[in-house]
């Protein structure tokens, strides 16, 4: 049962990431600098970048911001795990 709110916390995680390279890219941080700033591999990094040039930041804090709300009706069993994902679709595309 706790798959599903697992599998919520890993995109949160990975987007949490993709917001942290982002918003240092935007104050002109280079990759090896961020690199070292956030302990991950520098060509992570660059192909983290690669992915997020269309990307804005502010849809990424979005896009966080609705799986922690999202992850917190499901612990509170206000969206049942078997709607979760398309809860998720829904309220991304309505942002």
């Amino acid at each position: 049962s706790g798959t599903v709110i697992y599998n919520f916390a890993v995109l949160q995680n990975k987007l949490r990431e993709a917001m942290k390279i982002k918003c240092l890219l935007e104050d002109n941080m280079d990759i090896y600098q961020i690199s070292k700033l956030i302990g991950i591999h520098s060509y992570r990094v660059q192909l983290e970048v690669k992915k997020l040039t269309r990307v804005k930041s502010e849809t990424l804090k979005q896009l966080v911001l609705t799986l922690s709300e999202l992850e917190q009706k499901l612990k509170t069993g206000l969206v049942k795990e078997g709607n979760a994902l398309d809860v998720l679709v829904l309220a991304a595309s309505c942002r």
